[in-house]
């Protein structure tokens, strides 16, 4: 199996194409809609929740088979119909005109996929393994939804807060991410379970605070 790079794409206002109006074609456009991309979704049959999606003007819907002409402009390209055929034309295509190509049905023969992921504040976290153990890969993802989220959402909102508030202190860039890390190796997540977030951004502060005095009296 290939090996990815595990990477976060920006894709506000970036046109992605999927070629497939079942469950998986569904989740695909879901997932895109939920991260900024426009989506043109091709597909003579379509769920019920991608009909409405089309209805209300949120995605573009051709409803008819996929030809070359229907991935111009595109930037991802997400291939979920049982035709290979058709896949293996539409990747061609795709190939030529520089598209980044996603089969459902051929883990081994995409330019990338997509992780399970989960979203917990302003922190999401994403699991894979290069298409080799994908059930694995989503249970592990729910697993670490169930333990980790109400926790991961608190801390992230923390950790956004003080990082604003130290970049506001005369220290380098360097320190200022030896501060951050500090803080994460520290006892704060612990008193932010027991104690709540006010509790724990006053003992992050003073955490800090004693730091940097350290740091100057060295």
């Amino acid at each position: 199996m290939a090996k990815f790079y595990p990477m976060a794409l920006r894709l506000d206002g970036e046109l992605a194409v999927v070629v497939g109006g079942g469950k998986v074609g569904e989740r695909k456009v879901l997932g895109l809609l939920s991260h900024g991309a426009r989506v043109r979704l091709i597909s003579p049959k379509v769920t019920d929740t991608l009909r409405k999606l089309a209805l209300e003007g949120k995605i573009e819907w051709r409803p008819k088979p996929a030809s070359s002409a229907d991935i111009e402009g595109a930037k991802l390209l997400f291939l979920a119909t049982p035709d290979p055929q058709l896949h293996n034309e539409l990747a061609e295509a795709a190939v030529k005109r520089g598209i980044l190509v996603n089969r459902a049905d051929a883990p081994e023969a995409c330019d990338f996929i997509v992780p399970a992921s989960f979203v917990a504040g302003n922190i999401e976290v994403a699991v894979f393994s290069s298409g080799e153990a994908p059930f694995f890969a989503k249970y592990l993802r729910r697993r670490l939804e169930l333990e980790l989220s109400h926790n991961l959402a608190a801390m992230g909102e923390l950790m956004s807060h003080l990082r604003a508030e130290i970049k506001s202190l005369p220290v380098s860039q360097e320190q200022r991410a030896e501060l951050l890390n500090s803080v994460l190796e520290s006892d704060v997540l612990d008193v932010l379970r027991d104690a709540g977030m006010e509790a724990a951004l006053e003992r992050a502060r003073a955490l800090v605070a004693s730091l940097v005095k350290d740091s100057e009296e060295a």
